[in-house]
């Protein structure tokens, strides 16, 4: 499907779902296209087009008549400004506003509001910048991807106070700065930890024992250093490991032979010393 949305859309009064899925809209979606959709819980509009031809355009004074409980727009272009109308969305539970073009420092009220409702964030692929605020909060289980934008300044040092029931950390690409916080490895529903293309720095945490969970690691182009821990061999489930290009020394632990599941291992283009172990080739893990 292609060409433009009607803007008599707006009136299906009984409207529950709005979704368009993948496809090559083009126009401009304004709040003429919700005028009448009271009852709208679900909007999700992405576009197949690399040309970002469907635009949204909400004035900064706009209160919806709906109350959402789940967004997803991608591939269109929402920005450059953050919409100031979510605050208004005191149900909404997933919000995937990636690649729309957002840039800047997000609004004073979002992070206090994101942290009383939303389980599902995805911001990646835009111009946001600021840091990530010391009391940033989510009380239940959550998804945070936030990859590709300028995010700089540190990880909150008491993440695993501020977000014990994380499932999913996607920091990538941004400019991060400091070490990655000892609290981290203290998050025992994290899934996925990645937080490469960053600027960190400094020693990796020493007991990562607590995370029976983790499939994914992913710390590649950092400025990390020393010795990789020997308590990763308790990632019993981790199934990919990427440490490539940093500054990590040492030889390569023994005890990674544990981790029974990995399929994919990158150490590449780091400062590690002695022999291959020979795990690797003869009884290797590796799928």
């Amino acid at each position: 499907m292609n060409g433009t949305i009607p803007e008599s859309i707006g009136q299906l009064s009984e409207l529950v779902v709005m979704d368009f899925g993948q496809t090559a809209w083009k126009g401009t979606i304004s709040e003429g296209h919700f005028s009448n959709l009271t009852r709208l819980e679900k909007l999700e509009i992405s576009s197949t087009s690399q040309k970002k031809s469907l635009a949204f355009s909400w004035g900064s004074q706009w209160t919806p008549p709906f109350n959402l409980k789940s967004i997803i727009i991608a591939h269109n272009r929402v920005g450059p400004s953050f919409p100031e109308w979510l605050q208004t969305q005191s149900n909404l539970t997933t919000l995937f506003l990636n690649d729309v073009e957002i840039s800047g420092e997000l609004p004073d009220w979002f992070w206090s509001w994101c942290s009383l409702r939303i389980d599902d964030l995805d911001l990646a692929n835009n111009n946001i910048s600021g840091t990530l605020p010391r009391s940033l909060h989510f009380r239940y289980e959550t998804n945070v991807y936030l990859i590709s934008n300028h995010f700089e300044g540190l990880i909150p040092d008491n993440i695993s106070e501020t977000m014990p029931m994380l499932r999913d950390l996607d920091l990538s690409r941004n400019f991060l700065t400091g070490g990655i916080p000892s609290s981290i490895v203290k998050l025992k529903n994290l899934i996925s930890l990645v937080l490469s293309y960053n600027n960190l720095s400094g020693e990796l945490p020493q007991d990562w024992s607590q995370l029976q969970h983790l499939q994914v690691l992913d710390l590649a182009k950092n400025n990390l250093s020393g010795d990789i821990p020997s308590s990763m061999d308790a990632l019993h489930s981790l199934l990919l490991l990427i440490l490539s290009s940093n500054s990590f020394k040492g030889e390569i632990p023994l005890s990674l032979q544990n981790c029974r599941g990995l399929w994919s291992f990158d150490l590449g283009k780091n400062k590690f010393s002695g022999k291959v172990p020979t795990w690797i080739g003869d009884n290797s893990p590796l799928r």
